[in-house]
């Protein structure tokens, strides 16, 4: 749950380093995920060391200030533009030439992102015809390559296919 706070004054606030960028956190949660912040990327920023980004929480971005490109999908955005991502949606690398200013909302998302890659482990050990089914409950084809059933990790329930060398996960938070 997010601090209550009346009308005050942002622009007072110091900008804080956060790795490669400098942030004014608006308002935080003390559950570690929820923030509000105005994050600040310098000029000449590029985030393609970090490839593809995933996290477990929705995320809502307005441009306040400069231009970002996305270099997955090759196209440049400036002030004005508004993204809100679900939990676990890929995007990114970004760079920003001359730097930008954004508006960023995160909220927990009910997505058990941290799931995702044993939950494939578990379904890959699982579709080896030569494997027992372990913890997995599910049905594979009579020729043992293809799998499809429920794990349950801790807090998570994935949902998972196998077929051959491709795997689909969906995770679900099992938590009120």
């Amino acid at each position: 749950m997010r601090d209550e706070m009346e009308l005050f004054e942002a622009e007072g606030l110091p900008w804080q380093p956060d790795g490669a960028i400098q942030e004014k956190v608006l308002s935080r949660g003390s559950d570690g995920v929820t923030l509000t912040r105005l994050a600040w990327w310098p000029a000449g920023l590029d985030t393609s060391q970090d490839g593809v980004i995933r996290h477990s929480y929705h995320e809502e971005v307005y441009l306040l200030e400069g231009y970002l490109t996305d270099l997955t999908l090759s196209q440049t955005f400036g002030p004005g533009c508004y993204t809100s991502r679900r939990p676990g949606m890929p995007h990114g690398p970004y760079r920003t030439d001359a730097g930008c200013v954004l508006l960023e909302i995160r909220t927990p998302g009910g997505l058990c992102v941290t799931a995702v890659p044993q939950a494939v482990g578990q379904a890959e050990y699982v579709a080896q015809p030569d494997r027992p089914p372990g913890t997995v409950s599910g049905s594979r084809s009579p020729l043992g390559d293809d799998f499809g059933g429920s794990l349950v990790f801790g807090h998570c329930r994935c949902f998972v296919e196998v077929a051959g060398a491709n795997a689909s996960v969906v995770c679900e938070s099992l938590a009120n």
